[in-house]
Formats: structure tokens, sequence, C-alpha cells
């Protein structure tokens, strides 16, 4: 069933329905409140009937609603209404990662480690607030117009996990990125997360993922027994020392794979600077954070492809290293020389990935001097110079050639000289480093010791950053910028404050919701609990926190509220009625199961109708249905005055809310006579309807239901 139309804990209208997954629906939701769009995802009804997944639905969404990350969707609200579970999120404009791999096929190396880059940074900061992920994938991953990544379902993923057993496709969505623990049914930790993302790299640089199978048992069995198979031998433009991060993340032996996501975050971050470095080498322009990577042509002279020993030097690995990896040998294509490869073999052992790759081919359509930017870690040319050296008949040059090679050579050297002093002048480029969560003095000492400046575009409130620390920073940590380039910051206020909390105890639970929620706290119906009351009707508020009158409370606090469900069954204590009008008393009467009796006048100086005695007296312990007996002021005589028997006409009116195709109105009023049903019809969404209701005494309660629910109550003067 739709529930496109319906509004959620009075705010959340729910749009177009943005699509379904083996645990929720999603909706794209307006927060009427604040005036903006958010994610709403609704745990479905199948799955809500079991109280282990709904605890554990709130209980995680409700852990993830405290990380604030510029790379994570956040959570803004989690609750329910009726018989739905719902979580209100970010809304984030853009595409999955799942869809920019299955559009664009492997991505360019330095667009997937820079994304890589920023998921891992998301996992960090999860991981350092012990919430672990559970469900790392690219279909979780989202990826702004301005190339920003958005990570998804924190927490969430710990009641996913626990019951897709019984949704197949929602298993097989998520077991291609499990971790061996995982697929044997152990308990993932953070490491766990970090074989998810190394799954991810893998299917970025290569467009697939490394393992497949007809069925997810099949898939996990391969997880578990099989090597992962080399992402170079599938691409072979995947960079020697982005395979070995991708091994060792994926190490089926937990203590041989990345610790923590900021060792792997090490790794990623001195790679790119790698990546970058080598296309700075070559006079490439680096690769902006919101660029698309497009295929470029380079012509290869032997100066950009060997060293004077000879070595061949593979871009994002200098001679002799590779993220620490030891060298192996790769034979080339054609030649019978070995020549030492920084960053493969080394990663292959680290991780039980099985042997180093072979040797590579070339795509068909480059010549033997040309190729394509990304190709990182293939045999560029002739290992052994055999292709070049080839040895025929020796022949006597002409002078008009000896002439032309001269000059040849003279031009050559005065372009190379103009060429160096241009290098001379030229201003570096430098990577810029990641600041974010840094004190502002910190970020600004930093960034000068990389060359950088630093401008506060401004200082915002933010609930979960301290006073001072940088929020979030422009161009992103990573991008390669020139030397003497300003670096904008947005520094935290810290959390904006309150000045008073309101006092709302007495008042009706949904009173002190909009109180509350004025001020800037948040008022989650899952956050309420509740108790029997003797001296306080049923839903009104008993007590709450923060304390009224508490100041300097951050705003985005959770308020918790305790909410009476009035007297137990069987008895109940007579409240005290003294010093309040009749009909006061007799609106309160049934919030305490109890019922009027005998009413007697009595001569005295106070307002006619002010109740000055009461029997039972208050305090006493009755039985549940009491009539209690008052004498209230007046005149004289043996009944209450004017007041009970005079008549009075009020037009109620309302409209059918929409959300459903029909919905039953019931209308009752309480007056001097007590409580009646007045109107009961059932009618469509978007009906007016209007009513003319009779009825005697000074004052007069009117209560609105539609199809059972309280949706107005209010009282009339006479």
């Amino acid at each position: 069933m739709s529930l496109t139309g319906t509004v959620l804990a009075g705010r959340y209208e729910l749009a177009e329905k943005l699509g379904a997954g083996g645990m929720a629906v999603v909706y794209r939701a307006q927060d009427t409140l604040l005036q903006r769009p958010v994610t709403v995802k609704i745990l479905r009804g199948e799955l809500a009937v079991d109280d282990s997944v709904v605890k554990r639905f709130r209980r995680e969404a409700q852990a993830a609603a405290a990380l604030s990350h510029p790379n994570i969707v956040g959570v803004y609200d989690v609750g329910r209404q009726d018989d739905v579970h719902y979580i209100v999120m970010e809304y984030v404009q853009g595409k999955t990662l799942k869809e920019e791999i299955a559009e664009r096929g492997p991505l360019p190396p330095e667009e997937a480690v820079r994304f890589a880059r920023q998921i891992c940074e998301a996992l960090r900061h999860a991981h350092a607030h012990r919430i672990i992920h559970r469900d790392v994938k690219p279909h979780n991953v989202l990826l702004t117009p301005e190339g920003r990544v958005k990570v998804g379902d924190f927490g969430i993923a710990g009641a996913a996990t626990g019951s897709t057993v019984t949704y197949p496709g929602a298993l097989l969505g998520t077991v291609y990125y499990f971790s061996p623990e995982q697929a044997q049914g152990g308990y993932g930790d953070q490491r766990s997360d970090l074989y998810a993302l190394g799954v991810v790299l893998y299917e970025m640089l290569t467009g697939q993922v490394p393992f497949e199978g007809e069925s997810p048992v099949s898939v996990a069995l391969k997880h578990i027994r099989e090597a992962v198979p080399s992402p170079r031998e599938i691409n072979p433009r995947v960079p020697p020392s982005a395979e070995r991060v991708v091994l060792k993340a994926m190490a089926k032996d937990v203590d041989r794979r990345y610790q923590s996501a900021s060792e792997m975050l090490r790794d990623l971050e001195a790679l790119q600077r790698q990546l970058a470095e080598w296309r700075s080498a070559r006079g490439l322009p680096p690769v902006s954070p919101d660029a698309r990577d497009r295929t470029q042509v380079i012509a290869l002279s032997p100066a950009g492809g060997e060293d004077e020993g000879g070595q061949s030097t593979l871009p994002g690995v200098r001679p002799g290293e590779g993220l620490g990896a030891a060298p192996v040998r790769a034979r080339g294509r054609r030649g019978s020389g070995d020549e030492e490869v920084p960053g493969v073999a080394a990663a292959g052992r680290e991780a039980g990935g099985g042997a180093p790759p072979g040797p590579e081919k070339r795509d068909e359509g480059l010549s033997s001097h040309e190729v394509d930017p990304g190709d990182f870690g293939g045999d560029l040319y002739d290992l052994d110079g055999s292709a070049g050296h080839r040895r025929g008949p020796r022949r006597h040059l002409s002078k008009t050639t000896v002439w032309i090679a001269s000059f040849a050579i003279f031009f050559a050297l005065v372009g190379t000289g103009l060429f160096l002093v241009v290098q001379w002048f030229e201003v570096p480029e430098v990577s810029v480093p990641n600041v974010v969560g840094s004190g502002l003095l910190e970020a600004q000492t930093k960034l000068a010791q990389y060359r950088l400046g630093a401008r506060v575009v401004s200082y915002d409130f933010n609930a979960q950053v301290p006073n001072g620390q940088v929020i979030d920073q422009d161009p992103d940590a990573g991008a390669v910028v020139k030397a003497n380039r300003t670096i904008n910051l947005w520094v935290s206020k810290g959390p904006e404050v309150i000045g008073e909390i309101p006092d709302v105890i007495g008042f009706t639970w949904r009173e002190a919701k909009i109180a509350l929620e004025t001020v800037g706290l948040i008022v989650s119906e899952s956050d309420f609990t509740y108790a029997h009351s003797e001296t306080m009707g049923r839903d009104r508020v008993l007590s709450q926190s923060p304390a009224a009158g508490t100041s300097n409370v951050p705003k985005g606090t959770r308020a918790q509220l305790v909410v009476s469900l009035g007297p137990q069954a069987g008895t109940v204590v007579v409240p005290n009625f003294i010093g309040q009008t009749l009909d006061q008393a007799r609106l309160l009467l049934p919030e305490f199961s109890l019922t009027e009796g005998a009413v007697s006048v009595r001569a005295s100086t106070e307002p006619d109708g002010t109740v000055l005695e009461q029997s039972p007296i208050p305090g006493t312990e009755v039985a549940a249905g009491t009539a209690v007996s008052f004498t209230v002021a007046g005149s004289g005589g043996s009944d209450t005055g004017g007041d009970d028997t005079q008549q009075h006409v009020t037009r109620v009116e309302f409209t059918v809310p929409t959300g459903q195709a029909s919905q039953m109105v019931r209308i009752t009023v309480t007056d001097s006579q007590g409580e009646r049903t007045v109107y009961e019809h059932e009618h469509t969404a978007g009906y007016e309807g209007k009513i003319d209701v009779t009825w005697t005494g000074s004052l007069l309660r009117v209560q609105i239901y539609y199809d059972g629910v309280l949706s107005a109550d209010y009282t009339v003067s006479g």
C-alpha cells in the first residue's frame, strides 16, 4: 500500500516513492516544520511485526543520528506512527556509485581512489563513534553533482543483516561485499567494513565484483575459500600500488587486513598523491574533484618511461617503492629480460591473494609510442629494448642528412632549455591536506606547511562539532592545487543553545511536543515512556527532560517525556476538584474513571458554580466508576442554578485529511449532561463537513476522530 500523501509525526509529508528494498521503502518527503526536503525510510510491514528487528532498527538508527560528517548522509529523526516505523534522513540529490559504475564501467584510477578515500573518511568517523556499518556497498554510496561522496544506511545495516535471510534479493545484493567472517556467520567488526571497502574499490577499478555465483551461498563460499582475482589481470590500467591496497583490504585473515580506517586512509592518501605526481610529471592537468575523467593519449619519450639506470619507472610508484611493497620480477611482453615492478607481489602475499599477475596485453589501437594515462601498471615499451635495436646493414649518411640532423638536434636543445626555464618559474602543485575536525589554528598551521593559505568563510552552529573546529573545507582533501592557493574553511560555533526550557508538565503530549519543538528541541514519540498515574489524566505529561527552566541547552537535543496512562484499572485516587468550576470538574471526571454524583447548591461569596466541597474527599482510593458528589456556590436552591439548563448552539466544522481513500469521522462532545457522540459517518479524503451541536452548561468540549485517531480536541465557552 502506497503511503504517498501521508503526514508522519505531524510534519513529514510523504511525496514520491524513490525506491524499495528487502527491508524498507524509501520516500522523498517535505519537512513542513523546517521547510526542507528529506528522505523517509519506512520499515516494511512484514518486518515490523518482529520485535527484535524493530528494536534494532530504532536503536541503531538513533545511534547513527549522532554522526555528523560531510561524507555521511545525516539522520534527523526516528519514530513510529501507528504501525509505521520510519527514519528521517538528509535528502541527497545525485546518483548511487553503483549506477555510476554501471553507466561508465571501470572508473579512472584517480577518480576511484578519490571516492574510496571519502568513503574511508566516513568509516573512520563512524568507527570512532563505535558504529559499524556492516553493509558497505556501492548501492549505499551517493554521489552529489559536486563530486562529493555521501555514505548512507549507517547502523541500519545492523538490522538488515539480522533478517535478510528471508529476503533472497536483499541478501544477494549484500553478499558480494561480505567479508569471509560475515559469510561464515560470524560477527563483523570495523575490519569487515574495510574488507567491503576493498571490494568496492575493486569494482570501481575493474567494473566488476571479485566473486560472482549463481546463488548467495556460492558467492559466500568464494569469499571464504578462493583467492582474490588480480584487478590488473582484468584491467591492466590499474596501478600496482592500487592493487596492493585492494588486496590488503581484502585479506582473508583479519589480522593481515588493515586494522583501522585511519591506516587504510593513509595508504589511499599516499596513492592519491602518487597519481597526482605522475600526472604532474607528464604535464597533465590535475583531476579536479568534481570533474569526470576523460581518456587522453600522450606521447611517451624514453626519458618519461626509463630512468638513468635503465629501470622502468611506473607512474604512481617510485623505483623501489610502492606503499611499502616488496619488488617482484615481471617479464616484458616480447623481451627476455626481467624488470623490478614495485607494489604487486608483496600485496598478493600479504593479502593471501595468490600469485602475482602475469604480463598484460596492450589495448589494440594504440601505437607503440602512445599510452592511455590510466595505463599505470602495464609494460610501456620493450623492457629489454630489443624492439628499438634491430640490427641491419650499415649505411653511409649523406651530408644533407647530417645537416638536417644537426639542425634538429640544435632546435631540440633550445626547446629543452626553454622548457626547463618555464619549469623553473612555474608555480608548483600541492595536494590539499585534510583539516576537517582540526582546530582553526591547527588547520591554518597545517595548510601553511603545504604552502597554502586559509580563509574562514563563516562560523556556523553545529550540534556535533565542538566550538572552534573545522566543519568543512573547499577544495576537498586530496585535491591538487597550485601552491599559495587559499583554502576556504567553515568553522563550528558549537551547538546553538536554548535560553530556557518551558514547563510542559500537565500538558497533553501533543501540546508538549509543539511547545518543545518550537524552542528547538527534538521530540519524538519513540523517546516517550509511559506510566500509570492516580493524579494525572491519560496522555498528559508527568515529567520532562530537560527540566523546565534549564538554560543553555543545545538546540537539537532530544527531549524525554513521561506520559500518563491514567490510573490503574480497578482503583483510582480521587483528585481535588475544590476551587474549580463544576463544568471543569465534569470534563476531568472521565480522565480519572469517575462519574458525577449528586450536586447541591450553597450560598457562598465564591462565584456561582465553584466547587466548595466534594465527596469522596481528595486523595481517597475508590473503585473505578465511583460517583463524586459536589457542593457548589450558588444563590440557593437544590441545583446548580441557571448554568446547567441554559442551551447553546455551536457549529463544528471538519475536513477529512488526505492519505487514505476514505475515513470514518466521529465527533463527541461533553457538556453539563455528560459525554455523547453527536456524529459518526464515513467520508472520502478532502470532504468538508459541518454540524450544529445543541448543548447546556457553561463549557463544551469537542473531540474529532478520524478512523479512531483523535485529531482535534478543544473547548467552547457558553
